[in-house]
């Protein structure tokens, strides 16, 4: 056991904890650099942030783990009093003691201001940051499924449905008014689906804010109805710095009435050949383990499962 030195974070802090951060995470799969600009935006900018709820570890003048719990307001607001959970430590001080002390000043911060539960998301399904989890008295809950589509083949064209038009929008260039219109159709679409909660729009502002990727946004319209959403993009930085052609679809979602028609196939579709013509041959996209309709549409479309993720949780009295 190793007694290292725990204060909280200040905004000059920015540069030491996107570095433990992206040392900790480098073992990961697909791990992306997190940027200072990201990590801001992440943590001071965001209204949900309190410095009094994370840490820095600090030995011999070296900075070598980070944590905290966020709150996030909208969350409580909408009756889930819950609590999640980061840890990250440098691979070298690791089993020394500094995550469980982490996570115990992480736990008795959430408690303090009366969260009933602890949530924690891990890649993968073993690893320390697993092993912290279960012997700190969480339980996994969850699962949610990376699923990856690979071929150098473009994938098959589906238009929409008859009376549905796209609008398109390249991310880092869509306005406020756009994205709000964005997070309604969203929150529509999620809203029954597991540990939803109403995202707020400032959550993507500051996203397309510090994004650095080639990324796409699309409005499946009924007139001027927006009816569904697709956000998708090209892994620029990350394939310059691996020599990939990879990219992501982050978030599709269709209103309840209109699906079942293939809106939202047209949607996958569009999202995977705009990827696949920009010279890539690898998109992948995460998905609930539970949620069967998108499983289907998903393999059907050539896409096979390749990694899952842990959601933990613990009760805190």
């Amino acid at each position: 056991m190793i007694h290292g030195t725990y204060r909280h974070l200040l905004l000059s802090d920015i540069d030491v904890m996107a570095d433990i951060i992206n040392k900790s995470r480098c073992e990961l799969p697909l791990h992306h650099p997190v940027t200072v600009e990201k990590m801001k935006a992440e943590t001071f900018d965001d209204p949900d942030y309190d410095p009094e709820g994370f840490w820095l570890c600090e030995i011999g003048n070296h900075y070598v783990g980070y944590g905290g719990g966020v709150i996030e307001k909208s969350r409580v607001e909408f009756g889930l009093n819950d609590g999640w959970v980061t840890i990250e430590v440098l691979p070298e001080w690791r089993g020394k003691g500094i995550e469980q002390e982490l996570m115990k000043k992480i736990l008795d911060y959430l408690s303090s201001n009366t969260i009933a539960v602890a949530q924690r998301w891990c890649m993968g399904t073993e690893g320390w940051r697993h092993s912290l989890a279960r012997e700190s008295g969480f339980e996994p809950i969850h699962y949610e499924y990376l699923f990856i589509w690979e071929s150098d083949v473009p994938p098959p064209v589906y238009p929409p449905p008859e009376g549905i038009s796209f609008e398109y929008h390249m991310f880092k260039e869509t306005s406020d008014e756009d994205i709000a219109q964005f997070v309604d159709v969203f929150n529509n679409s999620f809203s029954e689906h597991y540990n939803f909660s109403p995202a707020p729009v400032g959550k993507f502002i500051r996203s397309r804010n510090t994004d650095n990727d080639a990324s796409r946004l699309v409005f499946a319209k009924k007139g001027k109805k927006i009816v569904g959403i697709c956000l998708y993009g090209e892994w620029t930085t990350y394939n310059k710095q691996h020599d990939t052609k990879i990219g992501e679809i982050g978030i599709l979602g269709v209103l309840r009435p209109y699906r079942r028609n293939g809106l939202g196939r047209a949607l996958l579709s569009e999202s995977m050949n705009w990827i696949a013509n920009r010279g890539n041959n690898t998109i992948y996209l995460e998905v609930d383990a539970e949620n069967r309709n998108a499983l289907h549409l998903y393999t059907s479309m050539g896409f096979k499962m390749t990694e899952e993720n842990t959601i933990y949780r613990k009760n805190l009295g």
